[in-house]
């Protein structure tokens, strides 16, 4: 049975407003959060994260890119003009970090393509990606700073590994998931509703099943009170989405299931560190 080693990095730090953990009631809430947002409500350090899968046979996998070591003296080059704007950033580079570890990854697997998800993906010129074929269409037909993409980071990455989730079989609870390698070891799970394409990540590591949520659950109290963050492009796909997440983790209890941006990851993160 194929396991792969789990590495999780830290790639940097975003400040939100704590109303993007749920949506608020009532009309418009993306755009009452972002207002929140501006206004400081409540900031918080959240954390960027990025994960190494270190697999036998197919070598490194990078699950997400994130920040560009630029991001902080010019986000809007790799983040947008309105990540600049609203967002706090503190950058780690993965390349740094990568190579501390001896890692070359051979494909960076994008969750989706939001900018703090891409833009990091300099880092690793050459290097395929993998992401859904529906969100891999949405950053340039709906593309813009108003959605969270960033056209322009992704546009010269010409060696793409398109993958057709929405046709895959399904998996548990899961509509629609993907044996990235055909071995059960990485499985690329389609949960859609925080973007038209948005995947999770299931892996079987050598001590249990582990869930990278992306952001389908950007936070641990989303996984008891199941409840949309305030950014989706779906709010009933979202919640369906999560709704899954939690069902797969009460049918196995002892996984770990890990939410997108919960600052209690950065404490796991750096108690792994130590």
């Amino acid at each position: 049975m194929t396991t792969v080693e789990l590495v999780p990095l830290l790639a940097g730090e975003v400040a939100l407003t704590a109303r993007f953990e749920y949506a608020p009631t009532g009309p418009l809430p993306a755009e009452r959060t972002l207002l929140a947002q501006a206004l400081g409500v409540r900031r918080h350090w959240a954390p960027v994260p990025a994960f190494l899968l270190r697999h036998p046979e197919h070598g490194d996998t990078l699950v997400d890119a994130g920040l560009d070591p630029s991001a902080e003296r010019d986000p809007a080059a790799t983040l947008g003009p309105a990540s600049g704007r609203l967002f706090g950033w503190r950058v780690k580079p993965l390349r740094p970090q990568l190579d501390a570890l001896g890692a070359e990854p051979r494909r960076v697997l994008l969750t989706h393509a939001h900018s703090d998800h891409v833009s990091g993906l300099g880092q690793f010129p050459g290097i395929p990606i993998v992401l859904d074929r529906r969100e891999w269409d949405a950053t340039f037909a709906r593309g813009s700073w108003l959605n969270g993409y960033v056209p322009r980071v992704l546009e010269k990455r010409l060696t793409l590994q398109s993958l057709e989730v929405e046709d895959a079989p399904a998996y548990g609870p899961f509509g629609h998931a993907i044996d990235l390698f055909g071995d059960g070891s990485i499985r690329v799970i389609g949960t859609p509703g925080h973007s038209i394409g948005h995947c999770s990540v299931l892996l079987r590591t050598a001590g249990r099943e582990v869930l990278l949520c992306g952001d389908a659950a950007g936070s641990e109290r989303q996984l008891h009170e199941p409840r949309t963050s305030a950014i989706f492009v779906d709010r009933a796909q979202s919640l369906d989405s999560l709704n899954r997440i939690v069902a797969w983790h009460r049918e196995h209890p002892e996984a770990l299931v890990v939410p997108g941006h919960d600052p209690g990851w950065t404490a796991w993160h750096d108690r792994r560190a130590a």
